[in-house]
Formats: C-alpha cells, sequence, structure tokens
C-alpha cells in the first residue's frame, strides 16, 4: 500500500499519535477557549452543527475511507484506485455540503431559529472536512508518515490561531465553524501540495462493481444504526432539553479528549493492520492485531478515565471557571461511555475488514434501539447526563453484538 518513494522517518503509530495529539491538542485548546467565551445557547449550536458534520463524515467513513483499506489489501491495491477514492469523496463532500445547506434554507422559510444557523456551520464545514480526513486516511495508505504529522500540526497551527485572535469570540459560533473549516483546509491543502493524489474529480479505474455496492450499502445502513445511539442521542437532548444541555454534553467530553485521541490515532493505523493481517494470515491473524489494538489502548486509556473521574469538579473549574463546576456526574459519565466506545472500537474494525458490514449493521442495529430507548427514558429527568449514559449503553450493546458475531462466524 506504499507508494514508490515515500517516506517512512517516523513508524505508523508514533506518526498517528503526533498528528492526533496536534489535531486534538487543538480541539481541545478551541474546545476549552470557545466554551468559556461563548454563551452557551451558542456554544450549544456549534456542537449540534460539529455532531451534524460527524454524522454526514459517517456516509464518508461508509462509502470512500473505510472501504478504501480493504480494497487496497489486495488486487490491484491503492495506486490503481486512489485517484477514483478521491473523486469519489469530493463529489460525496459537495453532495452533503449542498443537502446541509437545503435544509437550513428550509428551515428558515418554515420556523427559522437556532438550527438553521447550526445547519448551515455544518454546511461550512462540509468541505475542507472531508478532504481533510481523505487526505489522513490516504497518507497513512500511502505510508506518508512524514506528511501525515506535518498534515496535523498545520490544522493545530491554523486552529490554534484562529480561535486565539483577538475579538474571535466576538462572531458568537461563527468564529468556532470559521476556524474549524480554516484549519481543516489549511490541512487538506499540505496534503494536495506534497502528497501526490489531487484532492479532485478525474476519472480512473474503481474496485469491483458488485462487491462494493454490497460492502456500501451495508456499510451506510450500518451508519445509520450508529447514528442512532450517536448523533440521535444528541438530537434527543437538544428537542427535549435544548441548546445549553448540548453545551453541557460537550464541554464535558472535552476531559475525556485524550482517550478520543487515542482511539482516533488506532484506528487510522490498526484498520490497514487488520486488513493486511487478514489478507496474508486470515482470521486469526486479525484477531491478533484487534486484541494488541485493545490491549494498548486499555493501558493508555483507563489511568486517564479514572483521573477524570475521581478529579471531575477541580479539572471542570480550572477548565471553564464556575459555568460547568457543577457537572461532575457527567463527567463520570463520559468516562463509562469512553469504556464502551474503546471495547467497540477493535470488534467494528473487525467487521468492516473482514466485509462483515451486514452483521455490523445488525448490531448498530440493536444498539441504535437501545441507546434511543435509554434516551428517551432518561434525557427527560437527568438531561445531559442522560444522553451520555444512552451514548454508553449504545456502544456497549454494539460491542457485545459484534464479539458475537465475530466468534459465531469464526472471522
Amino acid at each position: 500500500m506504499t507508494s514508490p518513494g515515500c517516506s517512512n522517518a517516523l513508524p505508523q503509530r508514533a506518526a498517528a499519535l503526533v498528528e492526533q495529539l496536534a489535531l486534538s491538542g487543538a480541539n481541545f485548546i478551541a474546545f476549552l477557549v470557545l466554551a468559556r467565551q461563548l454563551a452557551p445557547a451558542d456554544w450549544g449550536a456549534f456542537g449540534f452543527a460539529y455532531a451534524l458534520l460527524l454524522f454526514m463524515q459517517g456516509f464518508q467513513r461508509a462509502s470512500v475511507t473505510i472501504p478504501m483499506i480493504p480494497y487496497s489489501a489486495h488486487g490491484a491495491g491503492w495506486s490503481a484506485t486512489r485517484q477514483a477514492w478521491a473523486g469519489m469523496n469530493l463529489g460525496l463532500s459537495l453532495l452533503c455540503a449542498a443537502g446541509l445547506a437545503l435544509v437550513a434554507a428550509v428551515l428558515q422559510l418554515v420556523s427559522g431559529g437556532w438550527l438553521v444557523q447550526a445547519f448551515a456551520m455544518a454546511s461550512l464545514l462540509a468541505v475542507p472536512m472531508f478532504l481533510h480526513e481523505f487526505a489522513r486516511r490516504a497518507a497513512i495508505q500511502e505510508g506518508r508518515t512524514d506528511l501525515l504529522a506535518a498534515m496535523g500540526l498545520a490544522y493545530a497551527v491554523v486552529l490554534t490561531v484562529a480561535v486565539l485572535w483577538p475579538g474571535a469570540a466576538g462572531r458568537g459560533a461563527w468564529s468556532a465553524s470559521i476556524a474549524w473549516a480554516a484549519a481543516a483546509a489549511v490541512a487538506a491543502a499540505v496534503y494536495a501540495m506534497k502528497g501526490g493524489t489531487p484532492l479532485r474529480l478525474r476519472r480512473a479505474a474503481w474496485p469491483d462493481g458488485a462487491g462494493y455496492r454490497h460492502y456500501v450499502g451495508w456499510a451506510a445502513l450500518g451508519h445509520l444504526g450508529h447514528s442512532g445511539y450517536n448523533f440521535g442521542v444528541q438530537a434527543i437532548l437538544a428537542a427535549l432539553a435544548g441548546p445549553a444541555a448540548v453545551g453541557a454534553f460537550h464541554a464535558c467530553r472535552t476531559l475525556v479528549q485524550p482517550v478520543s485521541v487515542l482511539l482516533n490515532a488506532m484506528d487510522g493505523v490498526d484498520k490497514p493492520r487488520a486488513a493486511a493481517a487478514l489478507a496474508r494470515g486470515g482470521p486469526a491473524a486479525m484477531r491478533r492485531v484487534l486484541w494488541h489494538s485493545l490491549a494498548t489502548m486499555a493501558i493508555l486509556a483507563l489511568p486517564v478515565l479514572t483521573v477524570a473521574a475521581l478529579w471531575a469538579t477541580p479539572l471542570l473549574t480550572l477548565a471553564y471557571g464556575e459555568r460547568y463546576a457543577t457537572q461532575g456526574t457527567l463527567v463520570a459519565a463520559w468516562c463509562v461511555a469512553s469504556v464502551c466506545m474503546l471495547l467497540a472500537q477493535p470488534v467494528e474494525s473487525g467487521l468492516y475488514m473482514s466485509d462483515r458490514t451486514r452483521a455490523l449493521f445488525v448490531g448498530r442495529a440493536a444498539a441504535a434501539a437501545a441507546g434511543t430507548g435509554v434516551a428517551l427514558w432518561l434525557v427527560p429527568v437527568h438531561g445531559a447526563t442522560g444522553a451520555v449514559a444512552a451514548l454508553a449503553a449504545g456502544f456497549f450493546v454494539a460491542a457485545v453484538s459484534g464479539a458475537l458475531q465475530l466468534r459465531h462466524k469464526g472471522s
């Protein structure tokens, strides 16, 4: 999968951690500054816009950035199809941006309100963030660890400068959207200039049509199931408790951000490793990679979560002053949810890499039912804490169901 002439100055996992530390460190600073400076409703509106964008990126993962990994582990490989993946990615990003803008326009005509702003901000974020995500996954495919780290550092510099610029917070929630869009655009530009793979539409060879359609169809349905216990829970929170509760949801999530850094870093590297192991040594070799990934993440993440749970109140006070200082229970809920996410990730990677996207959908559909049910039960009483409990329930069901599927089929 590595392109000829690529530099490998950094080991893959080290480069992925450097990149994720840069991305998440900058995100942490930006979240911290803006959550302190913006009114809770403004911060909640941006948080909902960001969640909308992540929902749309689930279709990017289902149709481009995940399937391109197993398809590149066999057959013609990455170099023969990367132009097609790049074109597919750009077309999808433009379609998503247009769809979000259309919803914002319809909402403006029908009712107005803060949701109009949220959808408009998500539309602004769509193209640069889709391009950046494709670029970072492509750099991993090409073995360009130096380029992966450089993109992360460029993103970090632009985002940090944008949120710390004098008067940035005075633009309200739009300041956050502009900052994230600029950072993602610059990082994608670094790849476009140095990576050798244009991020534009171009006719190129395409992977096996029937197999690809089967894979993506179930993966897209699986994303909808995942959204039921992720984005859907946040939508229920927004509808039943309002934007300020969404703001608390995202503000307290920041304290477990180091675990998200770890999950994202391992996800970017271990999916290609699992696909390669499956191609070389079969299901047993892939399982060894996934078990090693889970053990590594647990060793690194559990101490962080323990500190966050035990010291939630002083950490919240240090981060946000008195605004969220009483949300210690919400932080503890986020720690539990993070453990459930940690359990689910390697299991779902195994299903993706072994072309078990139908089984992935089945597990995620069950998880969506569980997460939505818990959210409808707990959010009216417990607000954001109930939403995070629902999130945890969904990820736990997805992890257990996926593990049973892998064990039953021997994959």
